[in-house]
């Protein structure tokens, strides 16, 4: 699978092509040689067999080609962006969209949720309104009602002593119509000894003419 992973190289061709290059070098650097000396230095000669026994470079990788790779599994997949001014591609631009719909989708449900805290804060004071209105009223209604409650106990207590009254008047109102019921008895038991005692009435000597009947008239008829 990691072989998928590197970078397609093929060694064949990259060989064949370096040794192309050393062979013309060297064979420049011989043709130079016999045009100036005549014939080739050892030196030159040694150059040119080191030159073809010099190890080859490695090949540098191409930083504005990317390494093809695959997702395996349990990876992540990460995509970069480039934020620099240039052209930006679509990916980039549909990215950047969705960034704001999403950003303004947000800021609308922030909005949202402000305006229902803003209500809700409404209503919390005015139902804090309501009820300190409504403490006041039960208040008032206390102190009247504890005015009457007061007002009741001495009506009672006025009530309980005319009731107390009136009892005692009632008592004395029978112990009277006892006492006189008692005295008109004694009343009654006192006078027939009184009208046995005295003694009987006699015409009085003196009695005037005028006390006597007129005779009749019958001679006026």
């Amino acid at each position: 699978m990691s072989s998928y992973n590197d970078f397609l190289s093929f060694p064949k061709e990259e060989d064949q092509n370096a040794n192309r290059e050393e062979v013309n070098e060297s064979a420049f650097r011989q043709a130079l040689e016999r045009l100036g000396k005549g014939k080739p230095s050892p030196r030159g000669a040694g150059s040119g067999k080191m030159a073809a026994n010099k190890p080859r470079p490695a090949r540098q990788a191409d930083p504005t080609q990317r390494r093809r790779k695959f997702v395996q599994d349990g990876d992540v997949r990460v995509e970069h962006h480039s934020l620099a001014t240039g052209r930006a591609t679509p990916r980039a631009i549909h990215a950047q969209q969705d960034d704001r719909s999403e950003i303004e989708q947000l800021r609308h449900k922030v909005q949202f949720e402000q305006k229902l805290r803003e209500q809700a804060e409404l209503r919390l004071s005015e139902a804090q309104a309501h009820i300190r209105s409504l403490t006041t009223r039960i208040g008032h209604a206390d102190v009247i009602a504890a005015e009457h409650k007061s007002r009741l106990a001495a009506q009672d207590a006025e009530l309980l002593s005319v009731r107390a009254e009136l009892y005692n008047a009632n008592e004395e109102n029978s112990h009277l119509h006892e006492e006189l019921n008692r005295l008109k008895a004694k009343q009654r038991t006192a006078e027939p000894r009184t009208a046995a005692v005295q003694p009987p009435a006699t015409a009085p000597d003196d009695a005037t003419p005028a006390d006597e009947p007129e005779p009749v008239k019958w001679w006026l008829r």
